[in-house]
């Protein structure tokens, strides 16, 4: 093993600011164990399958070989070498996003440009997802009791942005409201006084004769 150090910044790299002491070398093996493994969230598994498919070619637009030319890679290629579902690839990209640490641009029908950036942009505390897994850690306290009560769940993959959850307590205040009147207009007309007997009677005779009549 060499001990040597060498610790020149590629010129690309120089080019985006990094400095001396700054860059380092991996390897491609590690990121593709890491990229597949359950110890890792969605959101940095992404994270690390775009660093092989960016600084591995001297960029931060995430490319792939594909005829002896670098094109640029899709949203169904991160999440086949990742094993991640298509259907959360936005969601996981929004936390990256918010984080400063990647950026999709374009249409998902159309085409798309992935980004990792090797200096980090500024935080976007909007965009920065919150949630994983379905054991509501992530819930604000008057949120969570709404979702339990009403068996609401999450798979362990998903993953909820800040203006989702302010919409789920929105709708979670109104579901209380709607219900807690439910319950009270019931409750009122059970305490009403039954009716009597010839009140009952005389219900059951209108009842026949409409029954009875032509």
């Amino acid at each position: 093993m060499s001990t040597g150090t060498n610790n020149k910044v590629p010129g690309w790299l120089a080019q985006l600011g990094v400095r001396e002491g700054e860059y380092f070398v991996d390897s491609k093996p590690r990121a593709r164990r890491a990229m597949k493994s359950q110890a890792f969230s969605p959101a940095a598994r992404i994270h690390i399958c775009l660093g092989l498919h960016t600084m591995a070619f001297r960029q931060e637009l995430a490319v792939k070989v594909e005829g002896g030319k670098s094109v640029p890679l899709t949203p169904q290629d991160i999440c086949a070498e990742t094993g991640i579902r298509r259907e959360h690839f936005r969601r996981h990209m929004t936390e990256l996003e918010g984080y400063g640490l990647a950026d999709c641009k374009g249409s998902t029908k159309g085409r798309v440009e992935i980004y990792a950036w090797a200096v980090p942009r500024n935080v976007d505390v909007k965009k920065i997802v919150t949630a994983r897994g379905d054991n509501f850690e992530w819930c604000p306290a008057d949120l969570r009791p709404l979702l339990k009560h009403y068996r609401i769940r999450f798979s362990e993959d998903f993953v909820i942005a800040r203006g989702d959850i302010l919409e789920l307590e929105r709708l979670a205040r109104v579901t209380m409201e709607a219900e807690l009147s439910l319950r009270a207009y019931a409750k009122g007309l059970r305490a009403q006084a039954p009716p009597n007997k010839d009140e009952r009677k005389g219900t059951g005779l209108r009842s026949r004769r409409r029954r009875l009549r032509p």
